[in-house]
């Protein structure tokens, strides 16, 4: 099998900084061709939920990095305006010679509700915002609008990306209205915690789309976002990520539909405010579920497992892998330093 063209990236943790630092130069010296960061207001936990912004913490990594890529996967126009987010990734593009990476999606429920964000029609909402943020990274003239969302009166941007014409825009989700809109406007699709086959069908959607719209599929990069744990051995692994990985894979109704499981409504991405009391019945939740569930949706094992599973998502087509480790912070540099030195050295040298 070729790797040629194929990349890895680090999901950094949220907090504290001073291992957000460390990992970072980590990757920059093992070979990682990208380090990104959700965009949330709030981390995923049960009793801290600590986060810091991702574009203000990426254009700080900026100047202490060289090579690897710097994005969030993902950010939102319901929290952010469409030009100011356009504004957050020039800056952290220009900070870094032209290595920023927008990813981009319908928004969730912890980082909207609890804060009063207003949240309507994600997908048009979305929509919107991203042909906005094309044209106002590459217009040289001002922009008038009046959208659904948003409106625009005269209004440019200066100064542009490096990046020419822009940098890449990766979508998220996998609703049939969002497959559309990476196939009309993305420059990526990154979808969370699907098993190759999904990815592989969903793709060709995707591919099919884009040719009938005129747009060559070659140009959406397909990106596979999943938590991976990598052990000494696979009982070790799959002891570490199997509730957090379930209580995550809660969140989505699509997935587990497929299993007989039915998810709450509270419980579903965009609906659930993210608190101690929620995150404790989400936990509970997810202890019950099969754990059929995780498999093929997950990368873990040994570092010869891990490849055998990352080998399965590149035949379904994935080109860029975004993975966050799903382990303690006391454990994700040795985790990330055994990743690196078993399974990216792998693929570097094939």
């Amino acid at each position: 099998m070729k790797y040629e063209g194929v990349g890895f990236g680090y999901m950094l943790p949220l907090h504290p900084w001073d291992l957000i630092l460390e990992l970072t130069k980590y990757c920059e010296a093992a070979g990682f061709d990208a380090v990104y960061m959700a965009d949330h207001t709030v981390a995923f936990g049960i009793k801290r939920f600590d986060a810091l912004e991702a574009w203000t913490t990426l254009a700080a990594l900026a100047t202490i990095t060289k090579k690897v890529k710097l994005g969030a996967i993902v950010s939102d126009v319901h929290r952010h305006h469409p030009a100011a987010l356009a504004q957050m990734v020039t800056t952290v593009d220009i900070i870094s010679g032209g290595r920023a990476v927008l990813g981009i999606g319908i928004g969730e429920g912890m980082n909207l509700i609890p804060f009063g964000v207003h949240y309507d029609k994600p997908t048009a909402r979305t929509r919107e915002g991203v042909l906005l943020i094309k044209k106002l990274w590459t217009s040289e003239e001002r922009i008038s609008c009046d959208g659904e969302f948003f409106s625009l009166k005269s209004a440019k941007l200066q100064p542009k990306p490096v990046q020419n014409p822009h940098p890449p825009i990766w979508i998220a989700g996998t609703s049939p209205s969002m497959l559309k809109l990476v196939a009309e406007v993305g420059d990526g699709w990154v979808p969370a915690f699907m098993t190759p086959k999904e990815f592989a069908e969903k793709l060709n959607e995707i591919r099919a789309m884009a040719a009938e719209l005129g747009r060559d599929a070659s140009e959406i990069t397909p990106v596979c976002y999943t938590y991976c744990v990598v052990a000494k051995s696979d009982e070790e692994a799959e002891s570490l990520i199997k509730v957090p990985a379930k209580m995550n894979l809660a969140h989505f109704s699509t997935r587990l539909r497929r299993y007989g499981v039915e998810v709450p409504e509270e419980f579903k991405i965009t609906k659930m405010p993210l608190d101690e009391s929620s995150a404790r019945k989400l936990l509970e939740f997810a202890k019950k579920l099969p754990d059929e569930v995780i498999e093929h949706r997950f990368i873990y094992g040994s570092p010869e497992r891990c490849i055998e599973m990352i080998e399965e998502f590149i035949k379904a087509g994935v080109q860029q892998f975004c993975l966050p480790l799903l382990v303690r912070y006391e454990n994700m540099k040795d985790t990330l330093k055994l990743f690196a030195e078993e399974v990216i050295k792998y693929f570097k040298e094939a």
